[in-house]
């Protein structure tokens, strides 16, 4: 910290020792080191030290002044110690020499390190720093190119931070319970009804880690650090957000059921007294999955650490494979409110259903889009990426069966949220490969689930009855009848089941050679001549759109590209009338899609044309 008796060296022209070499310092130097020491609270002369960088770094850094300079020295600093930090405690506990690992535990597994990093999640970030920096006494702060690198490095030591706090958990076994009691009061006092903020979701995440079976099977006190768990869930009134204390309930309940079904016998945690399943169903009840949804993974730094994604989808992957019969229960218990719900929309009355299967469906698959966001970091792509491997035939047998619930003939809600969970785990050619065969398997006749056959045969019926009900004269979707017939119309229901099945195909086919070439040459499901049909029918835009980029992910293959040519063209899909007018999809942008200001179908067009002209030889 700052010393009186090193400030008092600091005079114009006086000679100062420095690694044992004078340096003769001006008047601007001491009042540079000054600012530099008391805006950091730094020892005078490392405050020289970096001024001094500050001047010899002058020719790396363009339109820089050492003052400016300096200030990027500092937190460069710390970004080394941050990373430094975190690759210590990265490294795995039980293969450490033993030295080493004593000296780890000694100096960084302590409470205050712990206190220290979770505390900076919360003060240190790049608002903070740029208000302290941009005081007019300070005069810290400079342009544009001078704050996107400090920016940068502000961030980084911040991810640095993070990642080397949940690597202290991993080596905290045996300080769970002193950690677990700096965080509590964390949790407690997030605001209702608010996202996470990075304090809250790196508290958040450190409990998951330290209350997890993993971490608590390197400890003999696992009882203890239990049951005080349960004392905290159970005196719901104390906790600002009930959706908050569900999330830890749900924890709890996982931890209790996995150290139960764990062959480590020296845990002991049987004197831990509590109903697991009341503790999930009380879980649910405080909208756990409502919460993980919106306030976790909606929460802004989320996306910023793969360590985040990794918990929460370990956490959701277990809920799944030691929570099979529960989660049955509640999806069985959705599907009758959801029933109920219809029962009285028909009747008139608006009631407003919970949802929690569908919210637990939807974690899932909000998790693993945020691989689509273009905010989302590399690295955090990549882990997505590796975790949804699970979701394929090299995973669990709990998670294969889960996904296998997909197929049966669910509420149109669930239905739909299954789907769109698959799209979401679908990003490796081994996850489309298992889910094309996990739909493949259905035969056509089977009343019970729904497959490929059970789409294509939807998608043929509906090609079928518009082309019936169009008249002789029928110029994409525009028909003089030849008599009166009632305009068919596809439910809103039905709509967006079939919408959402081939979004499902789309993404299939896009990632699995052998899938595609069975949906161009199964005859049975005709699908170019079957798709094509809807799309030059007076079907909602939306659908028309979902078919085009499906057809244009077929069309990536070489060998379909004459057929799908072939087939626009005897569709008619862009023509013209002879008087030049264009007919088509291109009267629709006109007509239709500039007026409702939705271009599906356009750009739907654009995705397929650019597959088609993407092949040297057509």
């Amino acid at each position: 910290g700052k010393s009186p008796t090193e400030r008092a060296k600091l005079k114009t022209n006086a000679e100062i020792p420095i690694d044992g070499v004078k340096v003769a310092v001006d008047q601007s130097v001491c009042d540079e080191t000054v600012i530099i020491s008391d805006i950091f609270n730094l020892n005078e002369m490392d405050a020289l030290e970096l001024v001094l960088s500050g001047e010899s770094q002058k020719i790396h850094f363009d339109c820089l002044n050492r003052g400016l300079i300096a200030v990027v020295c500092y937190y460069d600093v710390h970004r080394l110690l941050a990373v430094l930090l975190r690759t210590m405690l990265e490294w795995d506990k039980e293969s450490t020499h033993e030295s080493l690992r004593g000296f780890i535990e000694q100096n960084f597994v302590q409470r205050t390190v712990f206190q220290h990093l979770l505390q900076l999640q919360a003060t240190f970030n790049v608002t903070s720093e740029f208000h302290m920096l941009s005081q007019p006494h300070v005069n810290g702060l400079g342009g544009p190119r001078h704050q996107n690198l400090l920016r940068g490095v502000i961030e980084e030591i911040r991810e640095n931070a993070a990642e080397a706090l949940y690597s202290l958990c991993e080596w905290g076994a045996e300080h769970a319970n002193e950690f677990l009691s700096d965080i509590y009061p964390i949790l407690k006092g997030v605001p209702l009804a608010e996202k996470f903020s990075p304090h809250h979701l790196s508290a958040w995440i450190c409990l998951i880690k330290l209350t997890s079976s993993h971490v608590l099977s390197q400890t003999t006190s696992a009882s203890t650090v239990l049951s005080n768990l349960v004392k905290e869930i159970r005196n719901e009134t104390v906790w600002s957000d009930q959706s908050v204390c569900g999330t830890v309930q749900l924890a709890c309940a996982i931890a209790l059921r996995a150290l139960a079904v764990s062959p480590a016998d020296h845990l002991n945690i049987t004197n831990v007294e509590v109903d697991v399943d009341k503790v999930v169903d009380r879980a649910i009840k405080n909208l756990s999955m409502v919460f993980i949804r919106h306030g976790i993974i909606g929460s802004d730094s989320f996306k910023m650490c793969s360590t985040h994604v990794r918990v929460l989808d370990a956490m959701l992957k277990q809920l799944i494979a030691l929570f099979p019969a529960k989660l049955m229960e509640i999806e069985r218990n959705s599907e009758d409110e959801l029933t109920w719900v219809d029962e009285m929309a028909e009747s008139g009355q608006q009631v407003t259903p919970a949802l929690h299967y569908e919210n637990f469906l939807r974690c899932i698959s909000d998790l693993y889009q945020l691989a689509n966001d273009p905010k989302t970091s590399a690295v955090v792509k990549a882990s997505i990426t590796e975790l949804s491997l699970a979701y394929s035939s090299s995973g669990s047998m709990e998670l294969c069966r889960f996904m296998e619930r997909a197929r049966l003939s669910h509420h149109v809600v669930h239905a739909v949220a299954y789907l769109d969970l698959l799209c979401a785990v679908c990003r490796t050619t081994q996850s489309a490969a298992f889910i094309f065969d996990v739909f493949a398997r259905v035969p056509p006749n089977d009343d019970v689930h729904v497959g490929w056959d059970h789409v294509m045969s939807a998608l043929r019926s509906y090609e079928r009855l518009f082309r019936e009900r169009a008249g002789p004269t029928s110029m994409f979707g525009h028909s003089i009848p030849s008599q009166q017939l009632p305009k068919p119309i596809i439910p809103p229901r039905e709509l967006i089941g079939l919408i959402s099945w081939i979004n499902l195909a789309r993404i299939v086919v896009d990632l699995d050679s052998d899938a595609a070439e069975v949906f161009l040459e199964e005859r049975q499901w005709a699908v170019l001549d079957a798709a094509l049909g809807v799309v030059s029918a007076p079907v909602p835009l939306s659908l028309k759109g979902a078919l085009l980029r499906l057809i244009a992910a077929l069309a990536k293959r070489e060998a379909s590209v004459m057929r799908i040519w072939n087939a626009l063209n005897a569709h008619g899909i862009c023509t013209f009338a002879e008087n030049g007018a264009l007919l088509g999809l291109q009267k629709e942008l006109d007509e239709r899609e500039c007026v409702e200001e939705m271009f599906d179908t356009s750009l739907g067009f654009v995705h397929l044309l650019k597959s088609l002209l993407s092949h040297s030889h057509m």
